[in-house]
């Protein structure tokens, strides 16, 4: 009785241990690509701190008094309807713009129109320039 039982402890620790290498294993293979993009991922992410650094050290548009140097005080989520007077109010609320006038001229200043501004809800982050929030509102 004793073998018995020494056999089924010794063959169940082993059974344990190769599912937890299996599980472990598949976790891997299952989430690869996720792991192997991560340096890319980083590198953008790098990359894009750094042109926003630039644009907001070499930004020629106006901004209203959420801004501090051309970059955003505080995290700031707004709600845009489109591209009209009434559906961008919120970006005047919360003080991104001066009015709607300024808002218009530094989306023409950027090369769009104010028909390309996307509706939905925005979120931008502390140091976002002025030029990355009208290039996340015209998509």
């Amino acid at each position: 009785m004793k073998n018995f039982k020494d056999l089924f402890h010794n063959t169940n620790d082993i059974i344990i241990a190769l599912v937890i290498v299996m599980m472990a294993a598949g976790v891997i293979v299952w989430r690869f690509n996720v792991i192997m993009k991560y340096p890319q991922v980083l590198a953008s992410q790098s990359s894009r701190k750094q042109s926003e650094e630039t644009l907001n050290s070499a930004s020629t548009l106006k901004y209203g008094s959420a801004f501090k140097n051309g970059a955003l005080k505080k995290d700031v989520s707004v709600t845009i309807n489109g591209g009209g007077e009434a559906d961008v109010s919120d970006l005047i609320d919360k003080n991104l713009f001066a009015d709607y006038k300024q808002f218009a001229a530094d989306v023409k200043a950027q090369g769009h129109d104010v028909s390309d501004i996307d509706a939905g809800t925005y979120s931008f982050k502390k140091g976002a320039s002025v030029e990355s929030v009208i290039s996340d509102l015209v998509g």
